[in-house]
């Protein structure tokens, strides 16, 4: 919805049918592909799955239709900076991460704020994949925190903030902090 909002009028997206995201997309105005055929046409591809998705999603549905001048842009790079998924070479990679989950995107936009968002390229083929991730960063996210990094940089930070501040170490000292006042209280 940013894309739009921000004036980007072409705006398709590859569901695969079945999804329960299809009735949602098309109630919210938009043009819905379940056959993956419109990526052909496309000049950006954005790829929004799930990393563990992205290289079924690209052999099964996306290969037969990449053609010389596109770009693939990625939310996460770890699909791509391990060899997870295979992208033929004629086509720009690169990535915007936006460190926000989507809906605070989205509702960061609608303030008018914005979020950080990291932009990285790892193959440049065009010549413009940096403008193109760059573009892209701005119109979902405002564009006034756009940070450019690489996909290594950005895959470390964030597996680092993921399982040790998120769901690691910190969580379990707080818990531990609470236990702990718990056990001195009753004492």
């Amino acid at each position: 919805m940013n894309l739009r909002d921000s004036g980007v009028e072409d705006i398709t997206i590859v569901l695969y049918a079945g999804s329960k995201s299809v009735d949602a997309a098309i109630g919210d105005g938009f043009e819905v592909d379940t056959s993956g055929a419109s990526v052909q046409s496309a000049d950006v591809i954005v790829m929004l799955a799930p990393d563990e998705l992205h290289r079924e999603i690209c052999a099964k549905t996306l290969s037969a239709y990449f053609r010389p001048g596109q770009a693939i842009i990625f939310a996460h790079g770890l699909s791509v900076l391990y060899g997870l998924v295979e992208l033929p070479e004629f086509v720009d990679v690169c990535m915007v991460s936006p460190k926000s989950v989507g809906t605070e995107v989205r509702n960061q936009y609608l303030a008018g704020n914005g979020v950080v968002c990291f932009t990285a390229v790892m193959h440049n083929r065009s010549g413009n994949a940096q403008i193109v991730s760059d573009s892209y960063a701005s119109a979902i996210a405002l564009g006034e925190l756009i940070i450019s990094t690489t996909f290594k940089e950005e895959v470390e930070a964030n597996l680092f903030s993921e399982q040790v501040v998120l769901c690691g170490g910190v969580p379990s000292l707080i818990k531990c902090a609470f236990e702990e006042r718990d056990t001195r209280l009753f004492e």
